[in-house]
This record gives structure tokens, sequence and C-alpha cells, in this order.
């Protein structure tokens, strides 16, 4: 997938109004009572407390002040937003029973925006109130309540507006809660300790800077769960039977990352002097492969001279039968460069895109990332320690990007980017974000945005971006762009 590293910027101008906005969100229409804080956009006032925003929040419908058992007042709104905001208060020594959460709300759009806090009361925008919004809008009433509400750094459309506390609030909605919610919460990586399952890195030199590989390690992570190892120091003997194996590495035909297909099916089978004692007990697996086109074909010819497919599952799937005629497994992969991740639900979403970032993968792209403000470029820091880690074998470096895989996978901007980017492609036009709408909305409204080449012909960015509304969706289920190969 090709890498772009533009975000939207928005002009700056004075005003007395304030408002705080974070990085990727756009300018403010409303003239609001109180000032905004949005995550991607916040908006704030002096006469009143700031509205900070996330992405695009959600209204919900406004419960009474509740207590519980011990007749202490909690906040209003979702029982799973009750529970964040108490835990977050009891974490960090704030109380946050006067919150008040309004879900499926208007007003957060109003301002561009996912959601917004404005004192203690928070909007959310219709199907933004995520655990990693409510997260994020509790941890700016949080750094509020501790700080004070900041004064604004720049001015958009006579707003003051602030970014100079968005990394601390992303920094605090990103901590681990102290104890788990009770409610129904975003994906999360599976177990660790699960030792029987692994997730394989198909390379062994060190790199730090590619968050779509990070992205992929992640995927893999909570699909998967059990051991991340690199491919080198890779153990399958004590793989239990049934459980799940994923190849996280960039790909081309009849390789996965620094490996091909042979290799691949030699480490799984345990053939070769190198291999022994190392492969599967058995071949009854489900395996993955998140790799760009593991399961496209790679014809060549046999000793025979006969044409013969060595892409990646075709060539696995024929050293496992060779080996054990009676395996059931599963094995996927997709058919071209992809990209893939996991909805709000949890459930994996993937799309395969156009090479080298050309065509509608390019341009949705070029547009998504910079309206949510993502350089798949910029580097992601490890922390020293990492709870919960367990691997065997590991480098430094691979540990470290084990570890950024899972901070990449909790910022709200990077997963919302790759999540509509999916849908962008695979054509589910009404499951983009509204805030990821602004963005291909504005790009088709100007008009000089630029022009495309497309099997041979100029078109201009509206043009384009039309084209690729009526384009055909591509999805996991369509078996031209998915590779599955079933053994029952």
């Amino acid at each position: 997938m090709h890498q772009h590293s533009s975000a939207i910027q928005d002009s700056e101008n004075q005003s007395q109004n304030t408002v705080q906005q974070q990085k990727g969100q756009h300018k403010s229409q409303t003239n609001h009572p109180k000032s905004i804080q949005a995550k991607q956009k916040t908006l704030q006032r002096k006469a009143k407390p700031p509205i900070q925003a996330k992405h695009k929040p959600v209204q919900a419908k406004q419960s009474p002040v509740q207590r519980n058992q011990g007749g202490k007042t909690t906040a209003q709104g979702s029982t799973q937003f009750k529970e964040i905001a108490t835990t977050m208060g009891e974490q960090h020594g704030v109380d946050t029973s006067p919150l008040k959460a309004t879900h499926n709300s208007s007003f957060p759009q109003t301002v561009n925006a996912a959601a917004t806090i404005q004192g203690n009361k928070i909007d959310f925008a219709p199907g933004e109130d995520t655990t990693t919004n409510m997260k994020h809008e509790v941890a700016h009433y949080i750094d509020n309540t501790k700080n004070g509400t900041p004064q604004g750094d720049k001015v958009v459309n006579g707003q003051k507006i602030d970014t100079t506390r968005e990394k601390v609030v992303d920094k605090m909605a990103e901590g681990t809660l102290q104890r788990k919610l009770a409610v129904e919460q975003e994906p999360t990586q599976a177990n660790t300790d699960i030792i029987q399952r692994r997730v394989i890195l198909t390379r062994d030199n060190p790199r730090k800077d590619d968050k779509v590989e990070k992205n992929s390690i992640r995927f893999s992570q909570s699909l998967v769960g059990g051991e991340f190892q690199t491919f080198t120091n890779a153990n399958f003997s004590n793989v239990a039977e049934n459980e799940k194996i994923a190849f996280v590495g960039h790909g081309e035909p009849g390789k996965s990352g620094n490996y091909t297909a042979k290799q691949i099916a030699d480490k799984l089978t345990g053939a070769g002097k190198d291999n022994v004692g190392k492969g599967l007990p058995d071949g009854n697996h489900d395996i993955i492969f998140t790799s760009c086109d593991a399961g496209t074909e790679k014809i060549e010819k046999d000793d025979g001279g006969k044409d013969i497919d060595n892409g990646v599952l075709a060539y696995i799937d024929r050293a496992i039968i060779g080996k054990w005629p009676e395996a059931k497994f599963k094995m996927r992969g997709a058919r071209g460069p992809s990209i893939k991740t996991l909805d709000n639900q949890g459930k994996e979403v993937w799309a395969v895109v156009e090479a080298g970032g050309t065509g509608m993968a390019g341009v949705l792209q070029y547009v998504l990332s910079a309206q949510h403000g993502v350089d798949l470029s910029t580097t992601t820091d490890a922390p020293d320690d990492h709870e919960g880690f367990k691997g065997q074998g590991l480098t430094s470096e691979s540990r470290d990007e084990y570890q950024s895989a899972e901070l990449t996978a909790n910022k709200p901007r990077v997963q919302r980017f790759f999540l509509d980017f999916i849908q962008a492609v695979n054509g589910n036009w009404d499951e983009i974000s509204a805030f990821g709408k602004i963005g291909l909305n504005r790009f088709v409204d100007d008009v000089e945005a630029g022009a495309y080449k497309k099997n041979g012909d100029i078109l201009s960015a509206v043009a384009y971006i039309q084209q690729l509304q009526e384009a055909d969706p591509v999805s996991i289920g369509r078996a031209d762009n998915i590779n599955e190969i079933t053994h029952e």
C-alpha cells in the first residue's frame, strides 16, 4: 500500500471565542454559548467551559442521575459510559459524577467532530460513542479539572482553537483501565498467555516506522492471540490442534515478508534439518496470512514442464496435505495488496487495493489520511516495558515492534482511518464515519483538487470520486479478492 503523509490543517485568525481542536478536524460554524473541546476538533469559549470533541460523537438518551448501592452519584449516560467515567475518575483521583453524556447527538457534526465536551456535558454523534471516544472525552474532563481549560493557540472562523492538550489527553485515554469494564468493550487483544497460538512476523530485520505492518500485527494479535515470534525463532511443536496461526509481513506472490512459500511450508511441516522438532504436531489448524498477495497465484513450471501454482497458499496447502493427507484445516489470504482491521464490534474487515497506491485506493488513502491526520510513515515509539508481554527468542527490536503495534492500535485516529479506508474501498459508503465523510465531501467539492489517471483517461477529482462510488465493491466475501482454502 502506497503511503502518503499530508494532513489537512486549519487556517489561523484571532477571535474572542475559544475552540479546542484535535489534529485532523476542521472549521467550526457554530456560535455556542460554551467553548468546545473535540477529538479531531474542539471548540472552546471563554464565557463558558470549552467543548472538546472527538472524531465524531453520538447522541444517547440522557438518563437521570443514579446512585449506586453506596449512595454515591454517578455520571449520566449509557451503562458503559458511566463505568468508564467512574473507573477513570478513580484512576486519576477526579470526581466524574457531574458528567452528562448525550448519545446520538446532532451537535458534534456542527463542529465537524465525532464527540464534544463542553464543561460537564459530552455529546456523541450517531455511532461515535465507542469505548475509545468515551475514554477520550472523559480524559478531557479530567485534564481540565486538574489543569484548567486551555485558552487556545489558533483561531478558526473567529473561534479560538487549542491544540496543546491533545497528546496529553490521548495518552491518558490510551492508559489501561485499572478494572475491567463490565459492559461491551472495543476489540481487545487476545489472551497472550495462550502459548499454543502464534503470530509470526515473516522478517527478522528491525523496522520501526511502518504503521501498515503494525496495524497487521495488531489485527493478528486481536484475532489470534498467543505468542508473537519472528520467523527465524518460530517453533510450532506445541501448537494445540485447531489453534490459529497468523503470518504478518509485507508480501508478494510466492512470498510473505522475507520468506518464500517453500520456507514457510518447511517450517510448518518440520521439513529440513533446521526445522527438525519445530514443525506442527498435526495439520488441523486455521492459518491466516495478512501479507499482501498471499492468496495470489504464482504460476511456474514444475520439473516435468507443467504449470504449477507456487503462490503462498497453494504451496503450503500441498505441503500440509502431503504430510497429513486427512488434515482438516483452513487457510486464507488476499489476492493482491490488502488492508485489514477490526470494526467496532470486533469483526474482521478486509479490502484489496490496487498496487502502488494508484487508482481508487490511492485517492481514498490520500483523502482519508489527510482528514484523520494520519501519517502512515511516522515512527511510533515503544515503551521499555509492556504489561502482559510474553515472547520467546525475540530480538529487542521485534519486542519493541510488538509493543508499538499495540500503541498504534489504540490511537483513535489510526484505527478510524483504517476502518474508513477499508469501507470506502469496499464501496460501503454508509459505513464510513461521519468525520470521514466530511473529508470525502470536501474533496469532491474541490474541483481544483487535481486530476487522476485511470485506464489511460485523465479525470477530475470530482469525476474520479463519482466513478469510485459507482464501482463494484471488493470485500472479504468475494472469492476473487480473498482466497480461502478449506479442508473439512
